[in-house]
């Protein structure tokens, strides 16, 4: 009888894009796993339609693979939705490296809001003293939501100076910058 082989690697990455999270993470968890057996299949997938397979791919490439993900992550930077692009800011502040907080600076200076505010997120996470500089210089930001973020990040990572310099912002323009900045001072 001949017997075919049944590929059973379709179905377990498809999962990474169901609509129940509960999946979504198991899937997630099982790959973690499983990596070195799943990786060449993560990477032709990155080419799928689907926009929660691709993000789940960059997240999981960012947890285990950094030579991987220095590459993947900086394209996927570059691509045009928002969703993919916001997941490849997240991964790079969770791998922290040197590398990926250099990308993270950069993007601090990005001209789209949107991308200062999750770069701003991502390095926050991260609460480290070494980012206050960087972080200061967005506390004139245009954008209320990217103050606001940074004000909320530098009340946890921020020295007694730096409380000083949020200060000025309990008098913003916006409302809602002078509730973070108060409470980032209390």
């Amino acid at each position: 009888r001949n017997v075919s082989v049944v590929d059973t690697t379709k179905p377990v990455i498809t999962l990474l894009g169901n609509e129940k999270k509960v999946i979504e993470n198991k899937t997630i968890e099982y790959i973690l796993d499983n990596y070195d057996y799943y990786k060449q299949d993560l990477l032709n997938y990155l080419n799928s339609n689907n926009i929660n397979i691709i993000r789940n791919i960059l997240r999981i490439i960012g947890k285990v693979d950094e030579s991987l993900a220095e590459i993947k992550i900086v394209e996927y930077l570059k691509d045009k939705r928002w969703k993919i692009k916001q997941t490849c800011i997240r991964s790079l502040g969770n791998i922290a490296s040197k590398w990926a907080n250099t990308v993270l600076r950069t993007l601090l200076k990005d001209p789209d809001w949107k991308t200062r505010e999750a770069a701003v997120i991502a390095i926050g996470k991260q609460e480290e003293e070494k980012f206050e500089p960087v972080l200061l210089e967005l506390l004139c930001d245009e954008n209320k939501l990217v103050r606001g973020k940074t004000v909320h990040y530098l009340g946890f990572i921020g020295s007694i100076n730096t409380i000083n310099q949020i200060r000025p912002l309990l008098k913003d323009k916006e409302k809602n910058v002078r509730s973070i900045t108060k409470s980032a001072i209390n």
